[in-house]
This record gives structure tokens, sequence and C-alpha cells, in this order.
């Protein structure tokens, strides 16, 4: 398994909070679910409810407030940054669970054109859940497809920098324009090009550990909140997001907030105006809050839309129910209705393969601490407490469809990354 080491600028490290009054702990959205998991504990496990929330919002953020000192430790979907480790020589990391990161198909999928791209059919969907496993990514060049697709270039890592050049190669055209140069053709993608490509944003562990693993530098889309894709798909009737030119970027970047996410809950007004200030608002999350571009067969009405909570299911979701389209998040993502994951290096993302290493997009997962496990205080010293032991969290990692460590040093992942520092 490869140890992700992401490097920056010096970071000074501020004072550390002492554990005392609520606090809505920041850190990885990809392990929200988990986190809330592990924090009810039981007759046995005191974790820290009484004054713990968690609110998630990326890996990125939450290392920050444990460098501004407002909290502790932070669940982490990477290890923490060379810089911080610099900084700081009382900083911990804890491997708590191994994940892939899954690149995202529908399966939901029929075989017509999308509107807007130069086949002009409108999307049909099929309920039929298909088995749809991507075969290009071949051994050699694992990513070539995938770095062109969410960072430009003509598939090598130099070139994928997100420039509107490397976005408009022709062989990132060729990509986005037919699936075949994608996936397998038995999921009906034949001749269709991409329609959307959903993507973690900049605070996200998980993308450090995308572009850290694919040698992404940039994005097509730009930032976390901008949509500057050159190649663009026209906007349908049930995107509920949209720009100024009636079109949307293949590349979009998905941020649901911690608080607050979905205004309007399931009945958004939705005016050409509304759609044009979520595009503003970089609000691409709510693109389908209350319609999706996948019909019920039968009755004819949009299937479940999309209003997770955290980032990672919402990728998940959205991918579901817009055909022809596709992203990258945590393998928890594959536990959304109508999803499924490709294969990457011809290998599948299951438990064998992310423990021995075989999958190319395989990572650890944290809770990290930038003054020592020992030193952790107050009810953040509880939950630090939980998530190490590991017939308590265990299960709770299993049950959100992430890998647990064996105790098989044959399996090429056992037990043994608590309380160790990044160098």
């Amino acid at each position: 398994m490869r140890t992700l080491i992401v490097l920056s600028s010096f970071i000074a490290v501020g004072a550390v909070v002492s554990g005392a009054g609520a606090l809505a702990l920041k850190g990885s959205d990809t392990l929200e679910a988990v986190t809330n998991l592990v924090l009810v504990g039981d007759a046995t496990h005191d974790c820290g409810a009484a004054t713990l929330t968690y609110a998630g919002t990326g890996s990125g953020n939450g290392e920050n407030a444990m460098i501004a000192g407002t909290q502790q430790i932070s669940p982490m979907s990477r290890t923490l940054k060379a810089s911080v480790c610099a900084a700081n020589p009382n900083y911990r990391q804890n491997a708590i669970a191994l994940d892939g990161i899954a690149v995202l198909v529908s399966r939901r999928e029929g075989t017509a054109g999308v509107a807007g791209s130069s086949l002009t059919a409108a999307p049909v969907t099929d309920p039929t859940l298909k088995t749809c496993l991507g075969v290009k990514f071949t051994a050699g060049a694992p990513f070539n497809r995938i770095r062109t697709l969410f960072g430009g270039g003509d598939g090598t890592a130099a070139t994928a920098n997100g420039t509107a050049a490397a976005c408009t190669n022709a062989f990132r055209t060729s990509t986005v324009n037919n699936w075949t140069n994608y996936t397998s053709s038995t999921c009906g993608h034949a001749g269709n090009p991409i329609r959307h490509a959903f993507r973690r944003d900049d605070a996200s562990g998980t993308t450090d550990a995308f572009k850290s693993l694919t040698g992404v530098t940039a994005f097509c889309n730009g930032t976390s909140t901008q949509d500057n894709d050159p190649l663009r798909r026209t906007c349908d009737a049930d995107e509920q997001v949209c720009g100024p030119d009636g079109k949307l970027g293949i590349v979009l970047p998905i941020a649901v907030p911690a608080t607050n996410p979905y205004p309007g809950a399931g009945s958004p007004a939705d005016t050409a105006a509304d759609r044009l200030a979520r595009w503003n608002a970089g609000e691409f999350h709510r693109i389908h809050q209350s319609k999706t571009l996948a019909k019920d067969p039968v009755s004819g009405a949009n299937v479940t839309p999309c209003r997770r909570a955290d980032s990672t299911q919402q990728i998940g979701c959205l991918v579901a129910v817009s055909p022809y389209s596709t992203g990258y998040a945590g393998l928890e993502a594959t536990t959304v209705s109508g999803v499924t994951s490709l294969k990457v290096g011809n290998v599948v993302p299951r438990k064998d393969t992310i423990r021995a290493g075989t999958y190319p997009l395989a990572r650890r997962l944290f809770v990290n601490d930038l003054v020592g496990n020992a030193n952790v205080t107050g009810d953040e010293a509880k939950l630090l407490g939980c998530f190490l032991d590991r017939p308590y969290t265990d299960p709770k990692v299993a049950a959100q469809g992430f890998v647990t460590f064996s105790d098989n040093p044959a399996d090429g992942a056992e037990a043994g990354f608590q309380n160790q520092t990044c160098n």
C-alpha cells in the first residue's frame, strides 16, 4: 500500500485546544458516516458524544482546524502534509481502515446519445441494473483515460494540468465523446459521450489522494466552485444548475456544505434564474436536487433525487441518476443504489485487492492528531480511544463498505499503523 505525502509550504502549528465545550469536528467527508457511528458509543464505550458532533467538510479543513488549535484530532482520508509533520514533532497518524477510490458508473444506462453533444438524441434510461466493469485501464498506463478526463492532456501525468489547451486536447476529446474509450461495451456505452465527470472538492483528502496516485495536478473545471471546463454539455431541463451559456462543463466539483445543504428541501424554486444563481454560487451538488435524468420506465417519474448529507454518497447518487456520467469518490459511494465501480488497471476494487495493494487507487484512512495520542484531552481523547479500539470500530468500518486491517501479515495490510509519525 502506498503512503501518500503531499508537499506544501511550511505551516506553523497553533496552540492546542483543551477539548472542553461543544465542538463540531471538521474532517474527511469520506469518514463522516463511520465517525458518527463511532461517536454514539455503547454501554462500555463513551466516545465523546456529550460535547462532540461531526461537521465533515474535508480532510484539508480538519487539518487546518488542528493547525489553528481549534481541535486536537481529525478523521482524514490522507496522511498529514509533510509541512505539518516538519512543523510539529508531536504529530501522530493512526490508520483505522483501508479504502479504494472508486471510479463510478451508472447501472441504469440505455444506448442513446447525450443531448448537447455530438450525439444529440436525448438520453434513454434502462432500469435494468447492469454489470459495468471498465477494462480500458490496462497495465502500464492504468490512469491515461482517468488523467485526461479530469485533468486534460494526452494521457500522461505531465500534461494533466487543467489548462484550456490540455482540456481541449484531441486525446481528451476522443475519451469524453466515446464511452468505449473509457469502459467496456457491456454497459451499452458504445458510441456515447460522457455527460459529466463529478469530482470531490479541493479540501477533500480524497482529491489529494486522487491527484497523488494518478498524477493529475489540476482539474479542467478549475477550483471547487468553478465550471471552466471548455468541453461543455447543453443543460437538460432536469438539471437544476446551469451556466450563463446554457451549458455545464464535463468536470463538475461536488462539495456538500456542512449546514443547510439543500435550500428549499425537495421543492426548490427552479426557474432559469434560480439555476444560474446556483451556478454562480458553485452549488453543483444541487444539480439533481428534485429532478433527475434517470426516469422510472413505467411512470416516467424521476427516480429518487440526490440530497445526500456528505459529498461521497452525493457523487455516487449523481452518477446513478445522470446516465453517461462518471466520477471519483471513496468506495462508500458504491453503496448507493444504481451505481457501481469500474476496474482500474483491470483490477476490481474489493477487500483482497485493497489489502494487497494491487488495486491502483487503494489508500489508508486515518484519525490524525497534532499533539501525540497520549496528550489528546477531553472528549476528543475518548473519541480517539474508541477509533483505536478495533473490536469496537471494525464492524462500523465494514458496515460502511471500507476494508478493515487484517491480522495476517501475508495479506499485505496487517494492523500496526497506529501512533505513527509520517516520516
